[in-house]
């Protein structure tokens, strides 16, 4: 199964807290054994990789946006593309209510796609006799 884009950002976050914490401690390392190239070094790390920290925390706000965005929004869950499809049906009966139209068509949905996935709509090899 390939790796979720939540398991890549949570991995290369773990990532970068063990790269800082290594450089927190190479620069009191090189603190108290008075080495100021140590210090320099282990510093540049420490900005380097809260730079890294800051772009990784901005992808991830982007990742969440689109998640959220693309989610349902309804009791259905019906995107909104499938909100308008079911708002269209049945348009001249009055007797119908938005909430009738959109549970229509989740329940023709899930008929759909369950008729299709045990191969008994659309022609699919499972559901051909022989």
């Amino acid at each position: 199964m390939p790796y979720s884009y939540q398991d890549i950002l949570l991995a290369q976050e773990q990532r970068l807290q063990a790269r800082r914490a290594s450089a927190v401690a190479d620069l009191e390392s090189a603190r108290l054994r008075e080495d100021a190239d140590g210090v320099a070094y282990a510093a540049d790390e420490i900005l380097r990789v809260d730079t890294d920290f800051s772009r990784l925390t901005t992808i991830a706000n982007q990742f969440v946006a689109q998640q959220q965005a693309a989610a349902p929004r309804n009791k259905y869950n019906l995107s909104d593309d499938e909100v308008e499809v079911a708002r269209g049906i049945a348009g001249n009966d009055p007797s119908l209510s938005d909430d009738d139209r959109e549970r229509i068509y989740a329940e023709q949905r899930y008929r759909h796609r369950h008729l299709t996935a045990t191969g008994q709509y659309g022609g699919s090899p499972a559901g051909r006799s022989k």
